[in-house]
C-alpha cells in the first residue's frame, strides 16, 4: 500500500502549485525550520481544504480508474446472471420459481454486502473493507465456476454477490471523498463509463461463447471471463490508500499527513504545512440515516434507489423474452430460437448481441446523467430524470408499433442508468464522512432488494402475465417520481462534510465553515490568475439542527519539515 509506480512529475493541476512565490504565507515542507513561537499563528486546514491546495492530478485519475474497474466488475457480475440463466435452467433442469431465486439471490447477497462494508467502512476504514471483499469476491467466484449442483452455485454466487456490493459501495464514497469539488461529478461519471462497459464486455464473450461451445461448459467459461476484472481490481487495490478523511475523523493525524504527501508527491505539488484539523467521532451507526436532518432525504433516496434498480434488472429479464414471445400487440423480432437438444430453450446469438446494444446505449445516459448534474444540479437532474422514466413505462402500456415499443424500452433503460448516475453522485455529498459508508450502503441495500425484486417477478409470471409486470414497473415508478418532488436540498458547489458540528442541513455546512472554505478558494484563484472556483452561495433556507450529541474533540498538528520527511 506504501509503494507507488509514479514518479515525480512537473506541477500540475493545483493553481497554487503553479507559482509557490505567491504564497509567502503559508511555508511548505520544504522551507526552512519554523520555530515553535510561529506554528501557533499557522492556518489549521480541513481535509477539504488539503485536498483542494493540492489539486486533481495522477493520484485522482488513477483512483478514478480503480473505482472503474471496481464498477466494470459489479455491473458485469450483475449482468452475467441474465445472460447464463437460461443454460443453466437447461442444465439443471430448473423451474420458474428456482430460476427467479437464482435472479435474486446475488441481488440479496449484494444487499447484505452492501450494508455490513458500508458499516465495517465507516467503523475500521474504507480500504481494509474494500481489500477484505475483493479477495472474498474472487475465492467465492472460482467456486462458483466448479459447481456441480444448483444448491452449491446459488449460496456461493450469493456469497460473490455479498462482496461485490461491499466493495461497490465503499469505492463510490471513496473516490468522492479524494476528488476536488468542482471535479466529484468528473470522476464518478468517467469511473461509472468505465463499469457499464462491463455488461458490454460480457454480453460480446456470450455472442461467442454462449452460442458456439456446449452448454455445460459454456457458462462456465463465461464466469471465468467475468472473473478477469475482478482479478485486475485486486492487484490495483494493493495500489491506493486509506482515505484522508476518514484518518481525520478518527485522530490518526500522522497517517492522515502522510496520505496527504503521497498524493502531492504523485501529482507533483508540495504539501503546505499547517495543522490538520482532526476529531474523533462516533461513527457506523444505521440509525444516524433516518434521524433529523436527514430524514426526509434519506427516506426519498431509499425509495429512488428501490425503484430504479426494480425496473432495470426487471428489464434485462424482461426485453428478451417480449421480443421472443411478443406482448400486446409487439410482434416477435427474434422468431429462430435456439432449442437444445433436452428441449430447453436458449438465447440466439441476435439477442446476445442486442446485449450488447443495449448496455452501450448506457454509455451516453451516464454521459448524460454527469453533465446534467453540472448544468441543472443534483436535486433537478433526479427530478426530472425519474419523470422521464414514468413516462417512458406508462406509454409501453398504449401498446404502440413493435420498433416504437423497442425504441421506448431502449430509453427506458437509458433513463435507469441515467438515474443511478444522478443518484450516486448527489447521495454521498448529503452526508457527512462519519456516516458516509454507512448511508450508501443502506440505499445501496435497498437498490439491490428492487433489482431482486425486478428479477423475481418477471422471471416467475410466464409469458402471458407481461401486462402484470409492466403495471408493476410503473407503480413502482411512479411512486419515486412523486417522492423526488419533496427533494430539497441541492449540492452543488458544496464542500464535503466531515464532522458533525459542521452540518446544519442534510447536505450544508455551517455558514462560516462554508466561508471559511470559500476564501480559501478564492485567495488562490486570485493568486493564480484564474477564476475556475465559482462562489458558493448558501443553498437552503430551512435549517434543522442535529438532536443533541456531546460535542466532538477537535485539535490540530502542526508538521515539521523533519517531521514530514519521515513519510516520504
Amino acid at each position: 500500500m506504501g509503494w507507488w509506480p509514479f514518479r515525480r512529475t512537473a506541477r500540475e493541476s493545483a493553481p497554487f502549485a503553479q507559482d509557490q512565490s505567491v504564497l509567502p504565507s503559508i511555508p511548505t515542507s520544504e522551507d526552512a525550520h519554523i520555530s515553535s513561537e510561529d506554528t501557533a499563528s499557522l492556518p489549521e486546514y480541513e481535509v477539504s481544504e488539503w485536498l483542494e491546495m493540492i489539486g486533481y492530478g495522477k493520484y485522482q485519475k488513477y483512483v478514478t480508474v480503480f473505482v472503474g474497474v471496481v464498477s466494470f466488475a459489479e455491473i458485469a457480475e450483475l449482468s452475467v446472471t441474465a445472460i447464463i440463466i437460461k443454460a443453466l435452467a437447461c442444465e439443471w433442469g430448473l423451474t420458474s420459481l428456482e430460476k427467479a431465486i437464482l435472479a435474486g439471490m446475488i441481488m440479496i447477497g449484494e444487499g447484505v454486502g452492501s450494508l455490513t462494508g458500508g458499516k465495517l467502512a465507516d467503523m475500521y476504514g474504507r480500504w481494509k473493507v474494500m481489500i477484505f471483499m475483493i479477495y472474498l469476491i474472487v475465492v467465492t467466484s472460482v467456486v462458483a465456476i466448479c459447481a456441480t449442483s444448483y444448491y452449491v452455485y446459488v449460496i456461493f454466487r450469493t456469497l460473490t454477490g455479498f462482496g461485490i456490493g461491499g466493495v461497490y459501495i465503499v469505492s463510490t464514497c471513496y473516490i468522492h471523498e479524494f476528488s476536488q469539488m468542482d471535479k466529484r461529478a468528473l470522476s464518478l461519471t468517467t469511473s461509472y463509463c468505465i463499469g457499464e462497459s462491463g455488461a458490454v464486455y460480457t454480453s460480446l464473450c456470450a455472442v461467442f461463447i454462449m452460442v458456439y461451445l456446449p452448454n455445460d461448459i459454456a457458462w462456465r467459461v463465461e464466469l471465468v471471463m467475468v472473473l478477469v476484472p475482478s482479478l485486475i481490481m485486486l492487484v490495483m487495490v494493493h495500489f491506493t490508500d486509506e482515505s484522508p478523511r476518514y484518518l481525520a475523523i478518527t485522530n490518526q493525524e500522522q497517517a492522515a499527513h502522510r496520505v496527504l504527501e503521497r498524493i502531492a508527491r504523485v501529482n507533483g505539488t508540495v504539501l503546505p504545512q499547517g495543522r490538520i484539523k482532526i476529531s474523533t467521532e462516533k461513527r457506523g451507526e444505521f440509525r444516524d440515516v433516518y434521524r433529523p436532518p436527514y430524514t426526509r432525504i434519506s427516506v426519498i433516496l431509499s425509495i429512488v434507489s428501490f425503484s430504479i434498480m426494480y425496473v432495470l434488472n426487471g428489464m434485462f429479464y424482461f426485453i428478451p423474452d417480449v421480443l421472443t414471445y411478443g406482448y400486446c400487440s409487439l410482434s416477435s423480432l427474434f422468431q429462430a430460437t435456439y432449442v437444445s437438444p433436452t428441449g430447453c430453450v436458449l438465447y440466439t446469438q441476435a439477442e446476445y448481441i442486442f446485449f450488447v446494444f443495449l448496455h452501450a446505449s448506457s454509455i451516453p445516459a451516464i454521459i448524460l446523467g454527469g453533465v446534467s448534474t453540472e448544468k441543472i444540479g443534483r436535486v433537478w437532474s433526479l427530478v426530472s430524470s425519474n419523470w422521464v422514466t414514468f413516462f417512458l413505462i406508462l406509454a409501453l402500456i398504449l401498446c404502440l408499433h413493435y420498433v416504437i415499443t423497442l425504441v421506448d424500452l431502449i430509453l427506458i433503460v437509458m433513463m435507469t442508468y441515467l438515474d443511478i448516475t444522478v443518484v450516486w453522485i448527489y447521495a454521498p455529498e448529503l452526508y457527512p464522512t462519519y456516516m458516509r459508508t454507512t448511508t450508501a450502503g443502506v440505499l445501496n441495500a435497498f437498490n439491490r432488494l428492487g433489482a431482486a425484486a425486478g428479477c423475481f417477478v418477471t422471471e416467475y409470471v410466464d409469458s402471458y402475465q407481461y401486462m402484470i409486470t409492466l403495471y408493476s414497473y410503473m407503480c413502482v415508478s411512479a411512486v419515486s417520481a412523486l417522492a423526488t418532488l419533496f427533494t430539497r436540498h441541492e449540492t452543488q458547489g458544496e464542500f464535503l462534510i466531515d464532522q458533525r458540528d459542521d452540518v446544519t442541513v442534510a447536505g450544508s455546512m455551517r455558514p462560516e465553515s462554508r466561508e471559511r472554505l470559500q476564501r480559501l478558494r478564492s485567495r488562490y484563484a486570485a493568486q493564480s490568475g484564474t477564476s475556475q472556483y465559482g462562489a458558493i452561495t448558501p443553498q437552503h433556507t430551512r435549517k434543522e439542527q442535529l438532536p443533541s450529541r456531546p460535542q466532538s474533540h477537535t485539535t490540530g498538528t502542526f508538521y515539521t519539515p523533519l517531521q514530514s520527511a519521515e513519510f516520504t
